[in-house]
């Protein structure tokens, strides 16, 4: 128990100094440019650094679920529904996520026609 505790003490300790040292680094001042505030901008911002990693964490998630359910049904034989109800979560996580990012391409699409970067 006590090597745990060192080993996660010292990793925190690791972390805090490199948050640390990259928070100090006068190197990476930003002068000037504060980016993109158009509307397109903000709605990519938000799709790409909202949406889409949500969107993708809980179709993982299903994912997991799905084949934890699979691996159980299957080893304690409940029978052909619990394993059918199993392998539809798998697969509707699958479409999911698809969908996530077919709908990630298409915006994008869209973002740029309405730009003119096609």
């Amino acid at each position: 128990m006590k090597k745990i505790f060192v080993s996660a003490y010292s990793l925190i300790l690791i972390f805090y100094a490199a948050t640390a040292r990259a928070i100090y680094n006068p190197s990476n001042l930003f002068v000037g440019n504060l980016g993109d505030n158009s509307f397109q901008g903000i709605i990519m911002f938000i799709i790409q650094n909202i949406f889409l990693p949500i969107a993708g964490t809980v179709a993982m998630l299903f994912i997991i679920i799905g084949g934890f359910r699979y691996i159980v049904a299957a080893k304690q034989g409940h029978g052909d529904k619990s394993v059918d109800v199993a392998k539809k979560t798998i697969t509707n996580a699958i479409v999911g996520l698809i969908i996530i990012i077919l709908s990630y391409i298409i915006v994008t699409v869209i973002i740029n026609a309405l730009k003119g970067n096609v």
